[in-house]
């Protein structure tokens, strides 16, 4: 777990400076996580890559409220495997 956080803070920086156009807020219902999952991978859909991974954390997000924290856990490892893969200059890949 220490070494996620660290890994996840980086990626979640380097996809969130280059991709401030997604509002997802306006996807969010919090009342209804599974609603808003579903809302997040139509996004997905259409999405560019950098917003495809941001998504892909709300949709961890949804698994944490809904109290299923390994899926969250499972859906942020895959996250930060995909940044990874796609961003050339992701810190300590």
């Amino acid at each position: 777990m220490t070494l996620i956080r660290p890994l996840l803070l980086s990626t979640l920086s380097i996809v969130w400076s280059n991709a401030m156009a997604l509002d997802v807020s306006s996807l969010w219902d919090y009342a209804n996580p599974a609603l808003s999952e579903q809302r997040f991978r139509d996004a997905i859909n259409t999405a560019s890559r950098d917003d495809a991974l941001i998504l892909q954390t709300q949709i961890a997000r949804t698994h944490g409220l809904r109290g299923d924290f390994l899926r969250a856990r499972e859906a942020l490892a895959s996250t930060i495997l995909a940044a990874a893969l796609t961003q050339p200059n992701c810190y300590p890949c």
